[in-house]
C-alpha cells in the first residue's frame, strides 16, 4: 500500500497546512489506520488526494485554498511592495536563486 509519505514529505504538509510536524505524524498514522472519522474533514480530504497519486501542483493548490490564512496573503504583499520598492538596492538574482533553492529541497 502506498503511503502519504510516499509523494509529499512530513516538512511539506507542515508548512503547506500551517501545523506542526508531531500533528501531521499524528494524522497520517490515524489515516493509514483506517480512522479517517478521527481526522479534519479536510485533512482527510487532502490524504484522499495524495493517496490517488494527485499532482504535486494540485496538492498545492488545495493546500493553498483550504489553508493559506488572510494575514499571510497580505504579507506576501507587503514582501512584493517592499520588492518594487527596493529593487534598485536589492540583489533580485540573489533572492530569486535563493526561493528556488529552498524549493528544490524540498
Amino acid at each position: 500500500m502506498k503511503t502519504i509519505t510516499d509523494n509529499v514529505t512530513i516538512t511539506e504538509l507542515s508548512r503547506l497546512t500551517n501545523k506542526s510536524r508531531p500533528t501531521i505524524y499524528k494524522w497520517i498514522t490515524l489515516y493509514e489506520n483506517e480512522s479517517k472519522e478521527e481526522l479534519p474533514q479536510v485533512i482527510a480530504q487532502l490524504f484522499d488526494m495524495i493517496a490517488e497519486n494527485a499532482s504535486k501542483k494540485d496538492i498545492y493548490q488545495f493546500c493553498e485554498d483550504q489553508f493559506v490564512a488572510r494575514n499571510e496573503d497580505e504579507d506576501l504583499e507587503e514582501i512584493l511592495q517592499l520588492l518594487r520598492k527596493y529593487r534598485g538596492k536589492l540583489n533580485l538574482e540573489r533572492i530569486r536563486n535563493f526561493i528556488l533553492e529552498e524549493m528544490r529541497n524540498e
